[in-house]
């Protein structure tokens, strides 16, 4: 259920229930804005109506970041193309925070 990426933080995957839970649910991709903050780069997501971090999942791939909340009448889906490492990620009341190793 959880993978650790190659920096030691955890990412998150849904379990199987989740997953059939998120197929059946309408699609919609979430508002994001983009930061750069010194040598990090801040990724937000809002995702309203999702009320706990147990139902997000963070799946890196080769060249993005898949991320995936299930609310309670809908569903976000955001793939983020970006190809550098997670140093940390925070969630609270609706807002989903990635970090990004800048260059």
């Amino acid at each position: 259920k959880e993978k650790q990426n190659k920096k030691g933080i955890k990412l998150k995957r849904f379990s199987e229930e989740q997953a059939k839970k998120f197929s059946k649910l309408p699609k919609k991709e979430p508002k994001t804005n983009l930061k750069r903050i010194a040598d990090k780069i801040s990724y937000e997501i809002e995702i309203p109506e999702v009320n706990s971090f147990e139902d997000v999942s963070i799946l890196p791939l080769e060249n993005s970041i898949e991320v995936k909340a299930i609310a309670e009448k809908k569903a976000y889906s955001k793939s983020i193309h970006i190809n550098l490492p997670i140093v940390d990620y925070f969630f609270s009341k609706g807002l989903l925070v990635l970090e990004f190793k800048g260059n």
